[in-house]
Parts: C-alpha cells; sequence; structure tokens
C-alpha cells in the first residue's frame, strides 16, 4: 500500500495503522507518489488531496492518463460534496474524510484490496483459458493430422495395399502421435494446477539413485535414438531424502529431455548427486549450444523459449519443473 501524506505526523500514523496488515511505502507529494507507483507498482493507494508540487488529485489524473488502474483512495480533512462527487466520477473508487475512524478506514483498505485480487484471479483465469486454447489448437494439429493419415493407410491395408513392414511403420506414427498429445495434455494440467496452486505431492524417504534410474529408464528411448552417452556420478553413502517420486521424475525428464533435444548426435551427457553440507545437489551437464547469459533469468517462465529454438516445444517443461520443485518446500 503506497501512502502519500504531506503531514509527517499523519502520515506515520497511517503507517502504523495499516503495516498491522500490509507492506507499506511512502510519499510526500504527489511527485514521489508518481515516482514510486513507477518504480513499486503497488496494489493500493492512498492519498492527501492539497500537497505542494503535486497535488493527490493532479497525480491521480496523471496516473489514470497513463492507463495505471491501482485502486486509489482520496483522504482529506474537506468535506466539500462537489469534490467528492467530482473525484468519484473520474473514476477515484474511494474517499475519506479526516478525521477517520481507523476500523473504517481498515475495512475500506481490505474491500478494495480483496476486488482487485479478484479481478486479478479472474483476468488470469480467462488468459489461462486462452493460452490453454492457443496450444490445443496450435499443437494438437500435427499428431492429430498423422493420426488422421496413419488412419487412412490403414485403411489401404484392410484392401492388401499395404505390407506388414509398412503397417508396423504406420502404428509406430500413431503410438508416437498419441504420446505426444498425452504430454501436452499433461503439460497443461500440471500448468494449470501450478499456476492455482492446488499441486498436490506425497513425499516419503527414499534414495536419490531411486530417482536417477527410475527417470533414465523414461528417456532410454531418446537417448537410444541420438546414440548418445549419459554418465552417472552419485556419492557414496548419500542419505535418504524425502520427495515425491512421480512428481520428481517429471523434473527429471523434462530437464534431461531438454539435455538430450539440443544436445549433438553422441553427445555425453553427465548426471551427478552431490552431498553438499546437508543438501543434495543434483545436476544435468550436456554439451548443446547453450543459452544466452542475458537469457538465463527467463529460463522458468511460462511458454518461454530461446529464439534459436522456438516451436521445439511448448515452453512449459521448465516452468513445470519449477512449480513441482517449489512445492517440495
Amino acid at each position: 500500500v503506497l501512502i502519500v501524506e504531506d503531514n509527517k505526523d499523519m502520515n506515520e500514523t497511517l503507517c502504523d495503522i495499516l503495516s498491522q496488515e500490509w507492506r507499506i511505502t511512502t510519499a510526500y507529494d504527489g511527485q514521489q507518489g508518481l515516482d514510486r507507483v513507477r518504480e513499486l507498482k503497488p496494489d493500493l493507494i492512498l492519498s492527501d488531496i492539497t500537497m505542494p508540487k503535486m497535488s493527490g488529485d493532479q497525480m491521480f489524473q496523471a496516473l489514470r492518463s497513463m492507463h495505471d488502474t491501482t485502486p486509489f483512495i482520496f483522504l482529506t480533512a474537506q468535506a466539500d460534496n462537489k469534490l467528492r462527487g467530482r473525484l468519484l466520477r473520474e473514476g477515484t473508487e474511494d474517499y475519506i474524510i479526516k478525521p477517520f475512524v481507523t476500523e473504517e478506514l481498515m475495512a475500506r483498505v481490505r474491500n478494495l484490496l480483496r476486488a482487485r485480487m479478484a479481478k486479478k484471479e479472474a483476468t488470469d483465469a480467462v488468459q489461462l483459458r486462452e493460452e490453454i486454447m492457443g496450444i490445443v489448437s496450435h499443437d494438437l494439429k500435427n499428431p492429430l493430422a498423422s493420426i488422421q493419415l496413419s488412419n487412412q493407410l490403414l485403411r489401404k491395408f484392410s484392401l492388401g495395399v499395404l505390407d506388414k513392414e509398412k503397417i508396423g511403420r504406420v502404428t509406430e506414427s500413431i503410438e508416437r502421435s498419441a504420446k505426444q498429445m498425452d504430454r501436452l495434455s499433461g503439460e497443461l494440467v500440471g500448468c494449470a494446477r501450478i499456476q492455482s496452486g492446488t499441486l498436490s505431492i506425497e513425499t516419503k524417504p527414499l534414495p536419490a539413485i531411486q530417482l536417477i534410474q527410475d527417470g533414465l529408464k523414461m528417456v532410454q528411448h531418446h537417448v537410444l535414438k541420438k546414440r548418445m552417452l549419459v554418465q552417472v556420478q552419485l556419492e557414496d553413502n548419500l542419505p535418504l531424502i524425502k520427495y515425491d517420486l512421480d512428481r520428481m521424475i517429471q523434473v527429471f525428464y523434462n530437464v534431461m529431455g531438454n539435455a538430450i533435444k539440443f544436445s549433438p548426435e553422441q553427445g555425453v551427457i553427465t548426471v551427478s548427486v552431490a552431498l553438499k553440507e546437508t543438501e543434495l545437489f543434483f545436476s544435468i551437464i550436456d554439451h548443446g549450444p547453450g543459452i544466452p547469459i542475458e537469457s538465463l533469468e527467463r529460463i522458468f517462465q511460462k511458454y518461454w523459449q530461446a529464439r534459436e529454438t522456438a516451436r521445439l516445444g511448448t515452453g512449459l517443461g521448465l516452468f513445470i519443473a519449477k512449480g513441482i520443485v517449489e512445492t517440495h518446500g
């Protein structure tokens, strides 16, 4: 919550009251308030009207001209109905006259913040639905087209046009397409659960080697297809750790899958687990093209892909991996 109030005593009083529930930042005039909004992007602004340099209503008008929709409460000693009406017509969310009752102030701030959160959740839900629909409509077309083509070829087999060898290739194509669709649907469900905070895990003490062994089985086909070498390095006497095996296998598969995808034919990937003080460190090292330094902070963002490798996947794998790890604490 941003408090903009030129009177130092009143500014401190408002801070003492609102800091009981929210993080607070302050400014002492409208220009400082604008600077704080640009820098910190607060969830609500509580501002006096009459202030030096720039008044509260000037700051409000400047923000709305920049299409900033942060909820705004004016706090003033002026019991002016015309002023109040004008400010409400211009779009301010609320107006409190000094002296105020603490409980009323807290209630009004709380209600506006709840309304802002509900609006954000609704907007996020619509955006997620549109993103999912976009991925489904685009990424499911290829495997569906492959299945349809394979089905047409199978019909020819029933007429005696195809031999058994060609039938084998057709059925393999159908299986690959089905797995691709299953992976895509799984990623979309996982993404939705992570964003909604409903991803559940069931942890129990397990050895680290079990995750490595089970994870490598999941990617064995891809390793063999590119004739790659996977080196496993584990320290002796590693302690048991608590994790959800199925969820962490998904993490391993997503990260290892990237390493395989972007490694050259006959490349080498090193998987290692080491104990450092009280924590186990898992690492997967490949010799692919790497990621530009300026892009490293973005690799866990939803849908992000490097320009050079765009459309080689959905861009959800590392986002989901990060969400699963964070759910483990």
